[in-house]
């Protein structure tokens, strides 16, 4: 469900979304959030993503994770933070 629905979409197959067992939170990577995936005065965990092309210079990736990382503590000040950077070389990350 879209923030702008007013009923749910279709996923076409093969198209890359972020999901949460059946429930689609976000479309084509980063665009179309969902409803569901809305973070609210209630809300205790949240996933922030941002993701930069490969294509790019090298060191805007830790430029991008090291900015993001101390918004997120000055703006939230969270009780526990877990960053990283995924890559062809480290593609997950266990929190």
């Amino acid at each position: 469900m879209a923030l702008d629905a007013n009923g749910p979409e279709d996923v076409a197959p093969g198209e890359i979304a972020y999901a949460d067992g059946s429930t689609v939170l976000t479309r084509h990577l980063v665009w179309r959030q969902a409803r569901e995936g809305l973070v609210r005065a209630t809300t205790t965990d949240a996933m922030v993503l941002s993701e930069v092309l490969g294509e790019l210079e090298p060191d805007l990736a830790l430029q991008v994770h090291d900015d993001l990382r101390d918004s997120l503590v000055r703006v939230f000040g969270p009780e526990r933070l877990v960053t990283g950077i995924l890559d062809e070389d480290s593609p997950e990350l266990i929190w």
